[in-house]
């Protein structure tokens, strides 16, 4: 591809953009803009995740435990449990636009990238589209996405949700659908739940048993709420099970469950940064753009380990 095609691409290109400085620059600001989001969202879900561990640790509440039957049942309600900081949601909310906009941009780069090599047109309000059924994908999608090198398109179109057996699960369409939440209705609304709790039981004759409770439907807990209830055959006073719980905030999204705040977040992040790249990269002349290095690990890269 000779400078002189390149040229004549840009021209084009810079008349809409209203400067004339060699295109080339304009994608590095372009990828400069991507690689700065991607890092704003790791250090700041870095943050929120060391905040969510400071304030609900261990000792974050206290267990105060009922006997009940003459010492036969056991029973520990929960106390002293700290408010869900209002800061967190608009720091989401933040985090997630943050994800999302560089998704958008990275289709914007390799578009213009095309253009400049090919001299043909361009889309400045390109996408990344995010789409779960296949007409819809069909019929708006697809527009969305403006002229770009086949391998970028293929790229795009193999992380739709939609060819997915649960599309809605995805964590490609959880980013977008959230994303969408917090920038058109609402903050997201963030409670308390119970990710595990574990306790001691000595051996004693017989077997006990353990009541389910509304948290291990990962339902919100609040002060008072009964974390344990254990029913022993025979009367026990003497025995304290000294339950301990993972407690954490979670995503309140009904359309397809709660989502950990820092856990699952920090995987948003991996996943975007992932795809943003492979998507810039799919352009032949941004093959070797590598410009971070996220230090969350994803889910999948864990289990791999």
């Amino acid at each position: 591809m000779t400078a002189l095609t390149v040229q004549r691409g840009y021209d084009k290109i810079a008349t809409f953009l209203g400067h004339s400085a060699n295109g080339l620059d304009e994608v590095e600001r372009r990828l400069d803009s991507i690689a700065e989001r991607l890092r704003r969202a790791e250090r700041q879900a870095q943050q929120l995740e060391a905040q969510v561990g400071d304030l609900y640790g261990p000792d974050s509440y206290e267990l105060v435990r009922e006997l009940h039957d003459k010492g036969r049942k056991h029973v520990y309600r929960i106390q002293g449990l700290p408010n869900v900081p209002q800061d967190w949601s608009l720091d989401l909310g933040e985090i997630l636009y943050r994800l999302r906009s560089a998704l958008d941009q990275a289709v914007n780069a390799a578009g213009l990238c095309h253009a400049l090599r090919t001299g043909g047109a361009w889309a400045d309000k390109a996408e990344f589209p995010v789409y779960w059924d296949r007409a819809e994908y069909a019929n708006k999608g697809r527009k969305k996405i403006g002229t770009v090198d086949p391998h970028v398109l293929r790229v795009i179109e193999d992380a739709q949700p939609l060819r997915l057996l649960y599309p809605k699960r995805d964590w490609l369409w959880l980013t977008h659908d959230l994303n969408n939440i917090d920038k058109h209705r609402r903050i997201h609304i963030l409670i308390i739940s119970v990710d595990a709790a574990g306790y001691a039981i000595p051996y004693v004759s017989g077997h006990g048993y353990v009541e389910p409770l509304d948290w291990m439907k990962r339902k919100p807990i609040q002060n008072g709420d009964v974390v344990l209830r254990y029913t022993f055959p025979r009367p026990h006073p003497e025995i304290d099970l000294d339950p301990k719980l993972h407690i954490a905030p979670v995503i309140d999204y009904p359309e397809v469950g709660r989502h950990g705040l820092s856990s699952d977040l920090g995987g948003l992040v991996v996943q975007v940064a992932e795809l943003t790249l492979k998507t810039v990269r799919a352009d032949p002349w941004l093959r070797s753009w590598s410009p971070f290095v996220t230090t969350h690990r994803s889910p999948a890269r864990h289990a791999k380990e």
